[in-house]
């Protein structure tokens, strides 16, 4: 069974009750259309799209009309995909949990770093954010948190032992989605062994800052909400589907939302609304 595979049907079914779908159903339909399990996105300064296509073993890009841009597509050694990001300079981090598990970075057109590329420490990284000073947090095998500070290639573990999935940052804050809470820490705190860490409920599975602090959270029960910098929660949406990828396009007010069994993204106006889906 190949790596992608497995993160279909063993991982996420551990995280959330995924076992009553057939990863045979969304590949079928994947050979009519380019996603194919779109998992990890995130969004550039220009409104593209950045998608990670894990059974594709690509990043694929579309413009912000949605459309596919196939020039942009990043497939040099990308293997089996969950998660991108952006850092400060405009490279792409790109997390792959296939044959070759590892951390790839890409510049902003589109050519591999590949001094760049993270392989220590890492079982299977499945999520990931960059912070503030371009420092790297992984999610890796849905159990552990991991840095790489700034240019470095030895990774510091900071925490684990529970299924944990979704991360983002903000300024000096990193929040953490698991099972039952989602929490919300000072960066700099995270290495004492009594961090400042707050807890709210609920069951992410994906985790978004916008450019003001209010963190969306796609939920494991096919929700999308988002709770601002007072800890206030709100439902922007009933998803209809298990959400495996969430990003933000500040600038157009738009969410994305990754739905990996039904190979689409839905879009959504900061209001809740339904924009379009991409097929």
């Amino acid at each position: 069974m190949k790596k992608s595979s497995r993160i279909n049907l063993i991982r996420i079914a551990a995280v959330a009750v995924l076992g009553m779908f057939s990863l045979a159903t969304s590949s079928v339909a994947a050979t009519k259309r380019p996603l194919n399990y779109p998992f990890g996105l995130t969004v550039d300064a220009k409104g593209n799209l950045y998608v990670a296509n894990t059974n594709g073993n690509e990043v694929l890009v579309y413009n912000a009309n949605h459309m596919q841009v196939p020039t942009k597509r990043i497939s040099n050694n990308v293997s089996a995909p969950t998660a991108v990001a952006f850092d400060g300079s405009g490279n792409l981090w790109v997390a792959n949990d296939g044959s070759q598990v590892s951390i790839t970075q890409y510049s902003p057109a589109g050519v591999q770093n590949t001094n760049a590329t993270l392989t220590q420490g890492l079982i299977g990284p499945s999520a990931l954010a960059v912070d503030g000073l371009n420092d790297l947090w992984v999610i890796d095998d849905f159990n552990n948190l991991i840095w790489f500070a700034a240019n470095q290639s030895t990774p510091t573990p900071v925490g684990g032992g529970q299924t944990i999935t979704g991360v983002a940052a903000h300024q000096a804050y990193l929040a953490i989605g698991s099972n039952t809470l989602t929490y919300v820490a000072e960066i700099s705190l995270l290495f004492y062994n009594t961090p400042q860490i707050s807890q709210f409920p609920g069951n992410s599975f994906a985790l978004a800052y916008d450019n003001t602090g209010n963190l969306y959270s796609a939920n494991q029960d096919d929700t999308l909400t988002v709770m601002d910098p007072a800890g206030n929660t709100r439902l922007v949406s009933n998803l209809g589907f298990f959400p495996t990828g969430l990003a933000l396009d500040n600038t157009r007010g738009l969410i994305y939302v990754a739905n990996g069994l039904g190979n689409e993204i839905a879009v959504f106006s900061t209001g809740g609304t339904l924009v379009t889906t991409i097929k």
